[in-house]
């Protein structure tokens, strides 16, 4: 199969509607000698101005605006009355062994038909140099596609070992893939700028499955940029609900990710600090039980409230109330946050509460063509916490579950034999 790899990051589609996937392709490049002197320039624009970059352009773009598939599913089970997705972000593979002894053996998480995975990595030195994603297929059988976000300069990957260095987004799934789209999200910060060097932004990641049917579902894994405020979140995710819009996709649409969504400011030292001082004199217990795990109650609300503009809910696909992500409030800066007098503010209004919390991160979202499944042998949207390996957490995002059914739209012969029987 020839695809076109595009050289600018705007949206494109990388198969026709109706073709299945039936092979692989493996993202590859040659760039690891080059990363020292790509991360010496201090600045996006000062990249693209030097000789390195234009010498090595062509390569560059192929890869941060390539992708990555490969099919080892196995025949799919036609007599499935329900499908089970689960969201997870895996912080890149870290804990490579944990998430795969989970995804192969631990109840509700194993055998899922459809996962969502915002956060993972392709050859990098914090995932042990392993190609995540496909090494998840290939050695639990499924279908999968990986969209690369960002390829990564920062010196642990300039040795002499060869890194892929590559961040991004996939889907993976046991239902037939087609229709891989990507949605591109404009960086706030210049990833150039600070110890942390990287090209490229990050990408909404879309394909459609094939179900028992015959019929189309929408599958779109997003995983919001950091260190931006609410207002940003919001128009970051209005973007994605804008392509849906334009794009008129008619299919049952799942949507899945990580939205980012802390209910506070990250886009300043200063910023992130108020964000912090207005909570603390708020009672900060009051807002980690009412506000860090209900998102959509104040902080977030415009983002929530523009899902149900463009008629989609999110409700009923989760589990309200219950944090995804802990973390540390100080923490959420990272290492963005240096050793300043407002650092030393923040620790010292966080110090009461100086343990990791619970956040609200990771979502469903759904249109009207999808419906949790109300079936016995279902389970309802649920948060999955206490996955260990080795006395430590395997990723500090919580997979999240859910059950769900296509509705199936009735033809007009159907719903007239249905009136029939009513009569």
């Amino acid at each position: 199969m020839s695809i076109h790899i595009p050289h600018k990051a705007t949206e494109w589609s990388q198969t026709t509607n109706d073709t299945m996937l039936d092979q692989e392709c493996v993202l590859t490049h040659k760039l690891s000698a080059e990363f020292a002197i790509l991360a010496s320039f201090m600045s996006s624009r000062q990249l693209k101005k030097s000789k390195t970059y234009k010498r090595l352009k062509d390569e560059i773009n192929a890869v941060i605006n390539g992708y990555e598939y490969g099919c080892y599913a196995d025949e799919l089970d036609t007599d499935k009355t329900f499908y089970r997705a689960i969201l997870w972000h895996l912080e890149h593979g870290e804990n490579f062994k944990g998430i795969l002894e989970t995804l192969r053996n631990r109840a509700l998480v194993s055998r899922a038909d459809i996962y969502f995975f915002p956060g993972v990595d392709v050859g990098t030195w914090r995932s042990q140099n392993i190609n995540v994603i496909r090494d998840l297929a290939i050695e639990l059988g499924y279908n999968y596609y990986f969209v690369p976000s960002y390829l990564h300069l920062d010196w642990q990957h300039a040795k002499v070992t060869p890194y892929l260095a590559l961040e991004g987004n996939a889907i993976m799934s046991r239902l037939p893939l087609s229709n891989l789209r990507v949605i591109p999200l404009k960086n706030r910060n210049d990833p150039m700028q600070g110890t942390y060097k990287r090209i490229g932004c990050e990408k909404v990641v879309l394909a459609d499955v094939t179900t028992k049917d015959g019929g189309k579902l929408t599958l779109v894994c997003v995983n919001l940029p950091g260190l931006t405020s609410a207002w940003e979140r919001h128009r970051y995710m209005n973007k994605v609900l804008k392509y849906i819009r334009k794009k008129n996709i008619t299919n049952p649409i799942l949507i899945a990710g990580d939205l980012k969504t802390s209910t506070y400011n990250c886009t300043t030292y200063g910023s992130f600090f108020w964000s912090v001082f207005n909570k603390v004199f708020r009672d900060f217990d009051y807002i980690i039980e009412e506000h860090h795990i209900y998102p959509e109650k104040y902080f977030e609300k415009r983002l929530f409230k523009d899902l149900l503009k463009h008629d989609l809910s999110y409700e009923t696909f989760n589990e309200m109330g219950v944090g995804s992500f802990h973390a540390k409030t100080g923490d959420l800066l990272g290492q963005w946050l240096p050793d300043c007098f407002v650092q030393r503010m923040i620790r010292y209004m966080l110090s009461k509460r100086d343990e990791a919390v619970p956040f609200k991160y990771d979502w469903f979202v759904a249109n009207a063509a999808v419906k949790v499944s109300a079936r016995h042998e279902a389970e309802r949207p649920k948060v999955i916490s206490h996955l260990f390996k080795e006395g430590r957490p395997i990723s500090r995002h919580d997979p999240v579950l859910l059950d769900f059914e296509v509705v199936t739209p009735m033809t007009g012969d159907v719903a007239e034999d249905e009136l029939k029987t009513k009569d």
